[in-house]
């Protein structure tokens, strides 16, 4: 059974704004240009780092708004430019086919090092699973909109403007037979009703750029309040804007996927002298 959607109050808004704001380091955006100086947010990823190699998390279709076949990230100083050698599962299919609409950019190792100097890097231990509704259970879909990120791209004098959509009551998935539990999850977004500071009713940025992003779980003790750690339970994949509801693949297709990445890196799809940092120009 559906729930509708509340406004959180003041204080609530503030004690989740807390928690869930230092993940902003977790979403990187992605661009293309547009135009000759200009560029635009065409979807997040999630640094992640395994034991041998680092990869962007985000959804199948954003490879497809890559230009030329190269990623064009925000690093901690400028852009960086990098062919997108990446694994991914399918998206947009018809039925039985399930959408499951997640990709893994491998990163370069000079990327990686330029990207340690502002970003956090997610790790297999920090990954988590979607659970039943409890009203102590959030979730923050944390991406990079691009309404908030289409000046200046690049994480240098804090360019790069994260933004967190909070919500934790589910919403039904769409009835295409595409996505499905437990691959899925809808989860309501409550773009104009979060309550802001003091009280205030605020909008929400529209959420074009933040597919691909991070949805993270943060769960609040019944007895103490004290927060659990956060753990990426899955990746936004869609929004759903007549039925206010976020599409979420689970983090175990976004796990499969980032191994799947590893085994062509070892297999050698992935060369030395294509996985490498190219100059993006002004």
């Amino acid at each position: 059974m559906e729930t509708k959607i509340k406004a959180l109050d003041s204080e609530s808004y503030e004690r989740l704004a807390t928690l869930f704001r230092p993940l902003g380091t977790r979403a990187c955006p992605l661009y293309r240009r547009v135009g000759r100086r200009g560029y635009e947010v065409v979807g997040t990823g999630v640094p992640v780092r395994g034991q041998k190699y680092a990869a962007l998390l985000t959804a199948s279709h954003v490879l497809d708004e890559l230009e030329g076949g190269h990623a064009l990230i925000a690093g901690s100083q400028k852009l960086l430019r990098f062919p997108a050698i990446a694994a991914r599962f399918s998206h947009s299919r018809p039925a039985p086919v399930v959408d499951v609409d997640v990709a893994a950019i491998a990163l370069p190792a000079a990327a990686v090092d330029d990207l340690e100097q502002f970003y956090e890097f997610t790790t297999a231990g920090e990954l988590g699973e979607f659970e039943e509704y409890n009203k102590l259970t959030f979730y923050g879909f944390v991406g990079c909109p691009h309404s908030k990120n289409r000046d200046k791209p690049g994480a240098a004098q804090g360019a790069v403007k994260p933004y967190f959509y909070i919500t934790r009551e589910y919403g039904a998935l769409p009835a295409d037979g595409q996505k499905r539990r437990p691959v899925h999850v809808a989860l309501q977004a409550p773009l104009r009703t979060v309550s802001g500071p003091e009280g205030r009713i605020v909008s929400a940025p529209d959420p074009h750029g933040i597919s691909g992003c991070g949805v993270w779980k943060i769960k609040l003790d019944p007895v103490t309040a004290a927060a659990s750690s956060p753990v990426l339970a899955g990746i936004g994949i869609e929004y759903h804007a007549h039925e206010r509801v976020f599409i979420a693949t689970s983090s175990g297709t976004a796990a499969a996927i980032v191994t799947e990445l590893w085994k062509q890196l070892d297999e050698g799809i992935a060369r030395s002298t294509s996985l490498e940092l190219r100059e993006c120009k002004p």
